[in-house]
């Protein structure tokens, strides 16, 4: 394949059918020398062929970027068009044919573990990044997930990156292959799963692939680099490429794009860049700051709203979505989810909490059981003191009497800060001998 980055062959998206795909190999067949047939990129083929390798983290330190990778599919988990990369909050990548521009995204929920589905914001339109095969689309539900840090840097050349994604694994049937070069037949929905792989940057540009002009990064199937070596294949576009910067694992790309010199579905690894595959990824140090300028910002009224996926009437400020009797610019203020009547799951609504001049966002449970397991246990006298974090402070005002029976205070006042019990409820002062 010729490395001039002018020369890069275009390549089918996603959602082409295979006729699609024939036929553009067909005309390439009669432009160039070498035919390249080309694909979109979706699911992890390791150069082993081993379909139960690599499927938890590869250590501790890459354990988040591993658990940041999503697939996209129905609320059941059918209908998988594509993977997705967690950056932070509610936010993901993908590549834009996964999911489309500015329309209801094709499907409509992602699992990161398999076994959760977290619903996407459709109203929420995918906002492609410049003219790249990347959107941002959003989740209802915050998957608290760390954080996932963009790389900045444009020294990826050589770099050797970690591959994440959900797809296709090699087609159980394959013989075993045992040479150096090794092409794989790409498996069926039974084989899909995450993975990992390693794979080196052995070429960066900007080029027009599969219809979009774009800064991209490349890698080739390299056999010399061990079982590990990995390729993208079906379901994989959309997910992330990740390389370590200073000990942290950070996003370098979203995979776009397979080359398969022979044949559709399948992955060859070989010595010679001439004689193997190569994936492409949208090059997220080029976007970094579109892609950050694109998430709403919560600390204005506007992107608060949007963050928590209010639109139309109940966007405005004066509107109630959840009931709790705190309108939305009462709840902006506060941090409080508007969203939920009761932020803080503690059992007690955000109005009462606010009513009482507590936080909604601090959980009361201490303060709801002694309320309502208690109440009628209270003596004259005694006061429901606010539990934070194990500790409550207590303030002792000094009052002086002439006859026990009329008091007056003296203005002197003491406080105290006494540690609590999760397990006590009940807390009572004795004056030592």
């Amino acid at each position: 394949m010729n490395d001039s980055h002018n020369h890069i062959p275009k390549v089918n998206p996603i959602n082409h059918k295979n006729k699609t795909i024939r036929r553009i190999a067909k005309n390439i067949l009669c432009c160039v020398l070498l035919s390249i047939v080309t694909s979109n990129a979706q699911a992890i083929i390791l150069y082993s062929g081993d379909n139960s390798a690599n499927l938890t983290a590869p250590d501790a330190a890459r354990t988040d970027i591993f658990n940041s990778v999503a697939k996209i599919t129905n609320a059941d988990g059918t209908g998988i068009v594509g993977s997705a990369a967690h950056i932070k909050g509610k936010y993901l990548l993908t590549a834009e044919h996964v999911l489309n521009k500015n329309v209801t995204p094709r499907r409509s929920h992602v699992s990161f573990d398999g076994t959760t589905y977290l619903a996407i914001d459709l109203n929420f339109l995918p906002r492609q990044i410049d003219t790249a095969d990347l959107v941002l689309f959003k989740l209802i539900e915050d998957p608290n997930l760390p954080e996932t840090q963009l790389y900045s840097s444009t020294n990826e050349l050589n770099k050797t990156g970690t591959l994440i994604g959900w797809g296709y694994g090699r087609d159980a049937n394959q013989a075993n292959q045992t040479s150096t070069t090794r092409t794989w037949t790409w498996g069926i929905g039974s084989t899909i799963d995450k993975r990992w792989g390693t794979n080196q940057i052995a070429n960066t540009g900007n080029a027009n692939i599969s219809g979009k002009v774009y800064d991209f990064l490349q890698t080739r199937l390299n056999s010399n680099q061990g079982n590990n070596e990995a390729s993208f294949a079906y379901y994989d576009s959309g997910s992330g490429l990740y390389i370590s910067n200073s000990g942290t694992w950070q996003l370098a790309g979203i995979t776009t794009a397979v080359t398969a010199i022979n044949g559709s579905f399948t992955s060859t690894f070989a010595q010679f860049s001439g004689a193997s595959d190569s994936n492409y990824f949208v090059r997220v140090s080029q976007y970094q700051q579109t892609i950050l300028n694109n998430i709403p910002d919560t600390s204005t009224y506007s992107g608060w709203a949007i963050d928590n996926s209010l639109y139309g009437t109940d966007a405005e400020i004066t509107a109630d979505p959840d009931g709790d009797g705190l309108d939305n610019q009462t709840e902006f203020n506060l941090g409080s989810d508007p969203n939920d009547n009761d932020t803080s799951n503690d059992g007690l609504s955000d109005q009462a909490l606010v009513d009482y001049g507590l936080d909604p966002n601090v959980d009361h449970t201490l303060l709801y059981n002694a309320i309502v397991q208690s109440i009628a246990d209270l003596r004259a006298g005694s006061t429901i003191i606010e539990v934070i974090n194990n500790q409550a402070t207590i303030t002792l005002n000094l009052e002086s009497s002439d006859d026990l029976l009329s008091w007056t205070e003296t203005g002197e006042t003491a406080t105290l800060q006494i540690p609590t019990s999760n397990d006590t409820q009940f807390y009572r002062f004795k004056l030592s001998d």
